[in-house]
């Protein structure tokens, strides 16, 4: 993976990526608390841009994990030494995780494309388009 990652200018990862993958791990975390502080994740995507300098962007979702069907749902943005964070939603009746990560990308695509510098408005729309896609069984 750090080989492919050195050719990337933006990664997209869940809390535990950077960790399994990379060895990088955020300050203090307890996603089983339900309450995923995301200001910890700052040290993550600055660690990662420094371990591989072609990143320009790199989005991180958050996932508090109260049980299988209630979560919390958000995610963080670094771009240029500025960290967005995204709202924070409680999804109580997960119907399908299966998606999340791929409607949060596709969100985060469109939302940077649609509103250009405004990487607040483009990262809140990729949470809430990943959080929409929990309601709603299956693969889009």
């Amino acid at each position: 993976m750090p080989e492919l990652v050195r050719h990337c200018d933006v990664v997209v990862g869940n809390e535990e990526d950077a960790e399994k993958v990379f060895g990088i791990k955020a300050p203090e975390t307890d996603v089983t608390s339900g309450k995923v502080d995301a200001a910890k994740y700052r040290c993550v995507c600055e660690e990662l841009v420094r371990q591989f300098p072609s990143l320009k962007m790199v989005a991180i979702t958050l996932r508090g994990s109260l049980s299988a069907s209630h979560n919390t749902w958000s995610a963080v943005l670094w771009e240029n030494g500025q960290v967005y964070t995204g709202p924070t939603f409680d999804i109580t009746d997960i119907v399908d995780r299966v998606g999340g990560g791929d409607a949060f990308v596709g969100g985060l695509i469109y939302g940077l494309r649609t509103y250009g510098a405004d990487h607040q408005k483009a990262l809140s729309f990729a949470v809430a388009a990943s959080c929409l896609k929990h309601t709603v069984f299956g693969e889009l």
